[in-house]
């Protein structure tokens, strides 16, 4: 029984509380006669008991240590067996956690005693720890899982959050990213052993292999990252360290010169054996990707204006090669490394061909609705040239190629960036053609989907404020985009269900009825998560439901309750 419900019920169930309390306090005092004798004077020198044992117990404590400390090895290591029984108590506890912490060295039976007694496990140091976990690879993935999995909560949460500013998960430098705690903890954790930062990448690998998350991604550029910040010779022992730190310093410069183009060119061709899962991993993650896209749609831009061809750009084919490296297998294979697939020839010689002329197209619409609105004249050829959609055999490719459906996503974020309404509209009818065509997940990263979907809700405040805009109309924009596109990569793509719904809620509320004139009876079951969703997609329905209008389903419902609850 706690020592406090112990004196309240002995308190209680006494007439004379006095008695009570001189009863308690001759039990529990020091059995010395010469400490009992000066009580009495204590007392009237107006210190308490618990002051006085308080006192006592400190000194007592700290000649424990200094006796501690005066032990040989085989005594310290003979009390270390008999403490780790007694764990549970704090102070055994404490003694414990110094004891482990002087010791140079610890016999295999020890580590074992520690590994198996959660209390005395939890007392060890760190350095101690890591003796335990080198041979001892379980506890050291269920360490590692608890802070996997608060990282990537943390960054889901973040994704799919309406408080925090839209552009803070692409815009955080790595630098500051790698100071987040679990990253710290991570780097703490490893400390300078081989064994533990191999484990740690190959733990990472297979659950990417396994679940696909993008933020075990992050984890593993930031941690070696954070060892290369810190002077660690464990950079070393990583085959990918000089490929993830160029792409590192490209994200953290954003901008990627030719000298870099020609550094990452030679590694991979020197490292062609090596080029497996943790290099599709570094390729794939989030800021890497967006960058890798941003900069490749950047570049067929270019080419546009300056009328040159794809397959004579050298840094069009480098980013080609590492966008391919990033999507070419559905999931990380369990075993690395495993041969680079090649890009398809047609993708630079007539799908990047193809999406340069989106370019110019969108370059020459652009001018000729600023043209039409300055001076009022339509050059009707022209105008049904704009109109029309690009050719059905475009959004085949999209449907099979990932690394162009990719692309062209981006490519419509540009386009919504710029407030090409006319070119935007062709886009997302190809991109609607390629996600109908599909009857399963076209396995595109979700961060992808979240920036097209971030430009889709600020193209829906640019459409009310400039008049070039209009010309598209917002009732059109809302059929391509909703009915067209965000409806039926729902049915197929869960991991977009949140971004979708983000969407629903960002469009201003002035905007809204069009949306509400386009939906049909199907719309809300479509947009409804999944049970084992998390709460946070299950929150934004909830608000989507309340904003058009719509019938809350009961699972919706409890979880509303469950959420009430926690507030409470």
């Amino acid at each position: 029984m706690d020592m406090r419900e112990s004196i309240r019920s002995m308190l209680a169930g006494g007439d004379d509380p006095f008695t009570a309390i001189q009863s308690f306090q001759s039990v529990n005092q020091f059995s010395t006669p010469s400490v009992n004798v000066a009580l009495p004077l204590l007392d009237l020198l107006g210190i308490t008991r618990y002051e006085f044992h308080s006192r006592v117990l400190s000194k007592l404590t700290d000649t424990l240590h200094a006796k501690l400390a005066q032990l040989s090895l085989d005594k310290k290591l003979k009390l270390v067996g008999e403490m780790i029984p007694r764990a549970e108590t704090d102070l055994v506890g404490t003694l414990l956690a110094e004891l482990l912490s002087s010791l140079d060295s610890l016999p295999e039976e020890i580590l074992e005693q520690l590994a198996g007694n959660p209390k005395a496990y939890g007392c060890c140091p760190a350095r101690v720890k890591r003796v335990i976990w080198e041979n001892n690879h379980d506890l050291f993935g269920k360490e590692l899982q608890t802070l996997f999995d608060k990282y990537a909560n943390e960054k889901e949460e973040l994704l799919l959050s309406l408080d925090e500013p839209e552009a803070s998960f692409f815009s955080v430098p790595p630098r500051t990213r790698r100071q987040h705690p679990v990253v710290i903890e991570l780097v703490e954790m490893v400390g300078v052993s081989p064994k533990l930062y191999e484990a740690l990448c190959r733990f990472l690998h297979d659950l990417f292999g396994q679940h696909g998350t993008l933020h075990y991604c992050t984890l593993r550029i930031d941690v070696l990252m954070a060892l290369h910040e810190a002077n660690s010779n464990l950079t070393r022992h990583d085959p990918c360290w000089k490929f993830i730190w160029s792409l590192d310093a490209w994200v953290r410069e954003y901008t990627m010169d030719e000298k870099r183009v020609k550094e990452l060119s030679t590694f991979m061709d020197q490292h062609e054996d090596v080029i497996g899962g943790n290099m599709a991993m570094v390729a794939r993650e989030p800021s890497v990707l967006h960058l890798l896209c941003t900069r490749t749609v950047g570049v067929l831009g270019d080419l546009a204006k300056h009328c040159k061809l794809p397959r004579d750009s050298r840094t069009l084919k480098v980013l080609l090669r590492l966008l391919n490296i990033a999507v070419m297998h559905l999931g990380v294979p369990q075993t690395d490394p495993f041969p680079e697939r090649s890009l398809d020839p047609d993708a630079i010689r007539r799908h990047m061909a193809i999406l340069v002329s989106v370019c110019a197209d969108m370059d020459a619409i652009a001018l000729y609705t600023t043209l039409q609105f300055e001076t009022g004249a339509r050059d009707e050829e022209f105008y049904a040239y704009m109109i029309e959609p690009l050719p059905d055999s475009f959004s085949k490719v999209l449907a099979s190629n990932r690394v162009v459906l990719i692309l062209t996503i981006h490519l419509a974020s540009r386009t919504a960036k710029r407030g090409c309404s006319r070119s935007l509209q062709r886009l997302i009818h190809s991109l609607s053609a390629a996600v109908s065509s599909c009857e399963s997940s076209m396995r595109i990263p979700s961060t992808v989907w979240y920036h097209f979907f971030l430009e889709m809700s600020k193209l829906s405040e640019m459409l009310l404020m400039e008049p070039v805009l209009e010309s598209l109309g917002s009732s059109l924009l809302v059929s391509f985009l909703f009915e067209g596109l965000i409806i039926p990569l729902c049915r197929i793509e869960s991991d977009c269900l949140g971004h979708c719904l983000r969407v629903l809620l960002k469009w201003p509320a002035c905007a809204r009825d069009e949306i509400a004139a386009s939906m049909d009876e199907s719309w809300p079951e479509v947009l409804r998560p999944h049970d084992n969703d998390r709460q946070s997609v299950w929150e934004l329905y909830m608000s989507v439901c309340s904003v058009y209008g719509w019938q809350v389903a009961e699972a919706a419902r409890q979880v509303e309750m469950d959420s009430d609850d926690a507030g409470v």
